[in-house]
């Protein structure tokens, strides 16, 4: 038998063919899904990521001097502004804080019930700067008080003379 020459060129012809027929076919199949999902899904909505947001510690120290901010009644930041002891405003929240934490020289059941003026109403917001450390101790105090009632109550418990130096 005698050998026939193959030409390359029907050969990479054929194969040439029978990739566009593949290719045809693939894009009929495109078509056909296009049509059905148009008809049938409904939009998906995605979750975007959050960006993550680097805190710099910098600026709040600076902005404070590292102190943490309580706010209170207008009338509570005035009876501790002119305390007794003529201490400076922060020094005497961060004493009543520490003199709290002993609890022996409080008298807590014998404090006068006191009425504010609702934060709604006030037109100035008053605020104590304290330091971390204290801020931590009268946020998580023995009495299970809200940071800001707690604080309120010993200014008010030390106007009516129930706190001992």
């Amino acid at each position: 038998m005698a050998k026939k020459k193959i030409n390359p060129l029907d050969i990479i012809a054929a194969k040439q063919a029978k990739i566009k027929e593949v290719n045809q076919a693939a894009a009929k199949r495109v078509e056909q899904l296009k049509e059905t999902t148009k008809k049938e899904s409904k939009p998906v909505v995605t979750a975007k990521p959050k960006p993550v947001a680097k805190k710099s510690t910098k600026k709040k120290a600076d902005k404070n001097g590292g102190n943490k901010l309580i706010r209170v009644h207008n009338e509570i930041h005035e009876h501790a502004k002119f305390n007794t002891k003529r201490m400076a405003l922060s020094d005497y929240v961060e004493s009543l804080i520490d003199l709290a934490e002993e609890d022996s020289n409080i008298k807590w059941k014998d404090l006068k019930p006191f009425e504010t003026t609702p934060h709604s109403l006030e037109k100035k917001r008053t605020l104590f700067r304290v330091s971390p450390h204290h801020h931590k101790k009268a946020k998580f105090n023995f009495k299970r008080m809200k940071l800001q009632e707690y604080i309120e109550t010993l200014v008010m418990l030390d106007r009516q003379g129930f706190i001992k130096w």
